[in-house]
């Protein structure tokens, strides 16, 4: 199965730029994934310009069903669960609210992991330390995990994406943080076994590949909104 991965939008025209180029050079592609972040630019973006490109993204997620939508840190907090504690952001009232309205809409099909063969894919990575601690009685929330579920409610994102007390990591740096706020420096040892992961969140000169403990690769692909894509071949 051949894979095209895109990394952090951050309200640029990276989706649009990258999908262009692998209709015209990569049309071969099985599977479009977008890890996410969609809003919170880096550079001055306008809140219209932001959501526009977002719903012409979702325009051409209606219409290829190759995509596959990954919720990122920047999507869920703030605009879905309205926490302005859990990360560094630009949400002013009816503003937020526009995003919000873009959102939700889209969280039935939208996922925190997918998984094709042993590769694992999510906005940040998926650390074993976070399944065990988000296994809450009566929640299925690990094996929901696992099993790359479709469609989380804003309850549920509010229950296993934000922050607590005594995990709580302004940078995501240490291994009980989540799929959608941890670091590849503490996701090296602590990663899910068995799978490599592709992840975004963490911004790199370019895409790289680097080892797990586990012996599994770790693909970091927000390489600072540049119009690249990963292509993976997975058997």
């Amino acid at each position: 199965m051949k894979v095209a991965v895109i990394g952090d939008i951050h309200g640029t025209t990276k989706f649009l730029e990258c999908y262009k180029n692998i209709q015209e050079t990569d049309s071969d592609v099985d599977k479009i994934i977008v890890l996410g972040d969609w809003f919170d630019p880096y550079i001055r973006i306008d809140f219209d310009t932001m959501i526009s490109r977002y719903n012409e993204f979702v325009k051409i997620w209606k219409s290829d069903d190759r995509i596959v939508s990954i919720l990122g840190n920047h999507d869920i907090a703030g605009y879905i669960i309205q926490n302005d504690s859990t990360n560094r952001t630009i949400r002013f009232g009816e503003d937020r609210k526009k995003i919000t309205e873009s959102i939700k809409p889209n969280l039935s099909k939208s996922y925190l992991t997918y998984k094709i063969g042993d590769y694992m894919f999510s906005h940040a990575g998926v650390s074993q330390e976070w399944l065990n601690d988000i296994q809450y009685p009566y929640h299925n929330y690990a094996e929901d995990i696992m099993n790359c579920k479709k469609g989380w409610t804003a309850d549920e994102l509010s229950d296993i994406c934000t922050f607590y007390p005594y995990d709580w990591s302004s940078c995501g740096e240490n291994p009980h943080q989540s799929c959608v706020w941890i670091r590849p420096q503490s996701l090296y040892s602590c990663a899910i076994d068995g799978y490599n992961q592709v992840v975004a969140h963490t911004r790199v000169n370019e895409i790289t590949k680097v080892e797990l403990k586990n012996g599994k690769d770790l693909w970091l692909v927000d390489d600072d909104q540049k119009p690249n894509y990963l292509i993976l071949n997975i058997d």
